[in-house]
């Protein structure tokens, strides 16, 4: 017969005496018991800790005074923290913009010369473009006007 195990849960639990003094401590257990007597209040919270990130699962690092880290943020977290206390939530990659391409023959061989526009932004292939100060050889002139007939 299998046992199930019992998940173990990263607590703070803040007691507050009745002349209003804070004593903060923090346990890791599956079963939490807490006696308030003596504390005008007990308060209790599961710590979880949200890392956002598309593609890498977090990892976590010790330094060595103790400290621990989620990586590859660097956020510092409890020194009672382990990677169940981490809420993955893969972070949605923006979608790429739109992209069109223009293809023109040299006219002074065989090649050929293509312009790429990626979002508002146009490249050619071809020498011109990169000879020319602005950016705008003879092909991306002529996709542009192109462009602002539609």
């Amino acid at each position: 017969m299998l046992k199930t195990q019992k998940r173990m849960l990263l607590y703070r639990i803040t007691k507050i005496t009745h002349d209003g003094v804070e004593k903060t401590e923090y346990i890791r257990t599956s079963h939490l018991s807490q006696k308030s007597e003596g504390y005008k209040a007990v308060l209790v919270t599961v710590i979880k800790y949200d890392y956002e990130h598309p593609i890498l699962p977090p990892s976590i690092v010790t330094s060595k005074n103790g400290d621990k880290f989620i990586v590859p943020t660097w956020k510092k977290i409890n020194k009672l923290a382990t990677l169940d206390d981490i809420n993955w939530v893969p972070k949605k990659t923006e979608p790429k913009p739109e992209s069109n391409t223009w293809t023109f023959k040299s006219s002074s061989g065989d090649g050929e010369y293509k312009v790429k526009q990626t979002g508002n932004t146009l490249k050619c292939n071809c020498m011109g473009f990169f000879r020319a100060k602005d950016r705008r050889c003879k092909h991306i002139k002529s996709v542009e006007k192109e462009i602002n007939k539609k």
